[in-house]
């Protein structure tokens, strides 16, 4: 409880005033943000995968907004879209996606603002019926693909 109470006051020095951001390829989150989640709560996680770091740390940090993670660390344009299976590790996943951004940075672009659509942080957990739609066009998922702003 102590660490989540220090993490959210370092969220809200960090970005005072979240708000609400459309479903969609805007809803993004940086790759810094993820790393500075898992290294402040590595103690916790080692191992364990996004079930658990949805469950216990994400959506306990986001409770009191009922936001998405993406949009209380400040939601970013998306540059990739991410489709994981949450029984990975979190630490795995992290990896890939730091060989990743090393790789296709943009030059003069530091690479932990390369900016990520996945579902995890960009979907607001709290209210995952109405990020899917009442059809597929609707969801979440289908309005970042279809943005034209990714790059893959």
């Amino acid at each position: 409880a102590l660490a989540l109470a220090t993490y959210s006051k370092r969220l809200r020095e960090a970005n005072p005033k979240p708000k609400p951001t459309a479903r969609g390829a805007d809803r993004a989150i940086k790759f810094g943000h993820i790393l500075d989640l898992l290294d402040f709560f590595y103690p916790f996680i080692e191992t364990r995968n996004m079930y658990y770091v949805n469950a216990n740390i994400l959506s306990r940090l986001t409770a009191s907004a009922q936001l998405s993670y993406a949009e209380l660390v400040g939601a970013a344009r998306a540059q990739w879209f991410v489709s994981h299976y949450w029984g990975t590790a979190m630490r795995d996943t992290c990896d890939a996606l730091e060989k990743h951004a090393r790789a296709f940075c943009r030059s003069g672009m530091n690479w932990r603002d390369t900016a990520y659509w996945i579902c995890t942080f960009s979907n607001n957990q709290h209210k995952v019926e109405s990020e899917m739609g009442k059809t597929w066009s609707e969801s979440s998922f289908y309005l970042a693909l279809r943005s034209g702003c990714l790059r893959g």
